[in-house]
């Protein structure tokens, strides 16, 4: 039984490690950015607003 126990543990562990590569992940990231058709530039967020006068 504990024989049994270690071997399923190992293939889950050998499953989670090796079942997604880097190269996969940054693949998908990719296609998933370029799903709106808005492959355009993105605009600088506004300026910051002045500093008060701590009032």
């Amino acid at each position: 039984m504990k024989t049994a126990v270690i071997l399923l543990f190992t293939i889950v562990l050998n499953f989670g490690l090796f079942s997604c590569t880097p190269e996969k992940v940054t693949t998908e990231m990719q296609e998933q950015q370029t799903c709106c058709g808005d492959d355009g530039t993105i605009p600088p967020p506004p300026p910051p607003p002045p500093p008060g006068d701590g009032n």
